[in-house]
């Protein structure tokens, strides 16, 4: 397994989420802010640049070791990375995640103070919020699967030689 590149897979992969998050805030019915909310969970002030700043480094690492785990799963268990591949992983990131959230509403020090909780699979959100959230990890995985498939590739080619 090819950790490093995982790891980064996985960070871009990240990066690309907050990104389309970040744009969606202007108009779109899904107000939610990643590095807000980890920023915030270790206890910085909400909103301050500082908060945004640590919150997303904390979003990227989690990313990245996300994307480990994918990579873990293509080596082992599909033999194969790709788009279409890392899209199904993405499903079933989405579908531990959604159960996950009431859990980490329940410790993070600012909701429902705050923050608002979003329910599982950011139900609180409406259907915008769940379609952003499946889709969100649909747009993970495939980003992971893609650039983490050539070292699936390489390794293939070198057994068979």
């Amino acid at each position: 397994m090819n950790a490093g590149r995982a790891f980064v897979a996985g960070m871009l992969g990240g990066a690309l989420v907050s990104l389309l998050l970040w744009s969606a805030q202007g108009g779109f019915a899904v107000p939610v802010s990643l590095a807000v909310f980890f920023g915030t969970l270790v206890g910085l002030e909400p909103f301050a640049t500082s908060t945004a700043i640590v919150g997303q480094a904390m979003f990227l690492a989690l990313a990245g070791a996300i994307g480990v785990l994918y990579a873990w799963g293509f080596e082992r268990l599909t033999h194969l990375a790709d788009v279409r591949v890392g899209a199904v992983f993405g499903i079933v990131h989405a579908a531990v995640a959604g159960l996950m959230l009431p859990v980490v509403s329940l410790v993070h020090p600012l909701i429902p103070e705050t923050l608002a909780p979003v329910g599982p699979y950011m139900i609180g959100l409406g259907a915008e919020g769940v379609s952003a959230f499946i889709f969100l990890h649909l747009l993970y995985g495939g980003t992971v699967g893609s650039i983490y498939a050539p070292a699936i590739s390489r390794r293939r080619m070198t057994t068979a030689m």
